[in-house]
């Protein structure tokens, strides 16, 4: 069997349910098709939520989609989410679930299994400009705006948040989404724990870094974790944004951490 990061999303999703019955859902979709990683299972005979907060995209999303795919609009929040799920009549044991919202995303994800939903495939854009050894996760805030630059997200290392649900990071999909399985499943794959963080960000992220990361692309050469923290620190001040947007560890600006 091939290797869970050399799988295409179909054959993943048939491996952890290869019946009739499969309902994925896409958090932040688009149009279902540009850059999308569940792009190829848009016309399969399977049910799901698509949920974007433009509505054009959404009306360009119900004409990409198979018809068992809901295409429902919402400004995704961590409080929000679990009502659009039960008016939608999400299932718990969601088969794939993927997540790219351009900002609080951990916070999405949190609340969402804090809710009990247990989806067997966790795909979610992480920032992969921040390298593995910095734990950083963007806050919560009603007025959060993505502003195109590099401060959105949450770092590979925060993403180890959901083992405590059952999740193991098992490795990178399409370069900056992390591909979480549960561990109900991880057998499946021959995983049974999650990847080594820093081979996978030097072996499927770094060899094929994004061109739009160069002005950071420097970050990977730190070596020291303080010095590290400072520079992306310093980075996000310069363009607005400030520490008390988001956390970091280790926070050479606080004693205490």
């Amino acid at each position: 069997m091939k290797k869970i990061e050399n799988l295409e999303v179909s054959e993943i999703l048939d491996i952890v349910n290869n019946t009739a019955d499969q309902y994925i859902v896409n958090i932040g979709c688009g149009n279902a098709v540009l850059d999308d990683p569940l792009a190829p299972l848009i016309k399969k005979n399977i049910g799901g939520l698509y949920i974007d907060q433009q509505q054009g995209h959404i009306e360009n999303c119900k004409k990409n989609v198979n018809p068992l795919i809901t295409a429902f609009q919402s400004h995704v929040t961590p409080d929000n989410i679990k009502t659009s799920f039960s008016t939608n009549n999400v299932p718990k044991d969601i088969d794939i679930l993927k997540l790219d919202i351009d900002g609080y995303d951990l916070a999405v994800l949190k609340s969402i299994l804090d809710e009990d939903y247990r989806p067997k495939i966790i795909m979610s854009e992480f920032n992969e400009k921040i390298p593995p050894q910095i734990h950083f996760d963007t806050f919560f805030s009603e007025d959060y705006v993505w502003d195109t630059s590099h401060f959105y997200g949450y770092s590979l290392l925060a993403g180890k948040d959901l083992e405590k649900y059952g999740y193991y990071i098992a490795s990178l999909y399409d370069k900056n989404n992390i591909l979480y399985i549960h561990k109900d499943y991880s057998d499946l794959f021959k995983i049974t724990e999650s990847a080594d963080l820093d081979h996978i960000y030097k072996t499927q992220y770094l060899p094929h870094a994004f061109y739009y990361n160069k002005n950071v692309a420097h970050w990977a050469q730190i070596d020291d974790v303080t010095e590290l923290s400072n520079a992306i620190i310093s980075f996000f001040e310069g363009i607005g944004h400030n520490i008390d947007e988001y956390y970091i560890n280790p926070n050479p600006r606080n004693d205490s951490e």
